[in-house]
């Protein structure tokens, strides 16, 4: 029963120690690995001391056996550790480029969200300046779009509105024409006609006779003079009617 128990111990010491490459501290457990395989080693001494006379030399070529494979196993352990600690130097090099390079990207977003604080101040400022800009703008507009308004609304009015004779005609003109036929209401007249205008000096006459070639025969009764004959395009004669029309809205020269 003891040489069991001193077989476990010993498997389970040699395992422990062969299981130091699967965990990170594998450095502080090789510093130990001279004081775990003198210990085993006086432990078995010793043991085999005291019960030489118990075991035989087969058991004991194997005990040796396994002890020396472990000790192969720690000493190719070994090799693989010192291959990490060499190689390890680079990989400190890269970590403080790393750090480096972190440090730097910190101080970087901290400039930069300094610098949008900032910015975001002047755009606020900005906004309101801008906002009392527009404020004095749209009042200055208000009286202009007043006048706009009513300017609008007089050329609608007089646009919708019929002119009395040509000189009315003339005065609602947003274009310079010089002559042409337009439609007039003098203000007693019951119904609206065609007369033809010409428009000189800044001012628009009626025409109420035009004889140009002889085409138009102008000898004529009274009911022909009295309502109108001819055509306005050519010769004509407004008509006795119509000139009265015209003539007792208001004085012409």
């Amino acid at each position: 029963m003891s040489l069991a128990i001193l077989i476990c111990f010993i498997i389970l010491t040699v395992d422990s120690i062969s299981s130091i490459h699967s965990h990170n501290k594998v450095h502080s457990r090789l510093r130990r690995r001279e004081f775990v395989q003198e210990e085993v080693r006086k432990s078995m001494l010793n043991y085999m001391t005291s019960i030489k006379g118990e075991i035989t030399d087969i058991v004991i070529e194997e005990m040796i056996g396994y002890y020396n494979s472990q000790r192969m196993k720690l000493y190719y352990l070994e090799n693989e550790v010192s291959n990490i600690k060499n190689s390890s130097l680079p990989i400190r090099n890269t970590s403080r480029i790393l750090r480096n390079l972190a440090e730097r990207l910190l101080k970087e977003q901290q400039s930069v969200a300094l610098n949008l604080s900032s910015m975001e101040y002047k755009i606020k400022n900005l906004t309101s300046v801008l906002h009392n800009v527009l404020n004095d703008l749209h009042q200055q507009q208000k009286p202009v779009q007043h006048v706009r308004r009513l300017v609008s609304t007089k050329q609608s009015a007089q646009k919708h509105q019929v002119p009395i004779d040509c000189d009315d005609v003339f005065s609602q003109q947003l274009s310079p024409v010089h002559e042409g036929i337009f439609r007039i209401k003098p203000r007693f007249a019951t119904e609206s006609f065609d007369v033809k205008c010409i428009f000189e000096n800044n001012i628009g006459w009626t025409v109420i006779q035009r004889r140009i070639n002889g085409t138009i025969d102008f000898y004529r009764r009274w009911n022909d003079y009295k309502n109108g004959f001819g055509d306005l395009q050519g010769e004509f004669w407004l008509g006795n009617e119509k000139i009265h029309q015209l003539t007792v809205q208001g004085r012409y020269m």
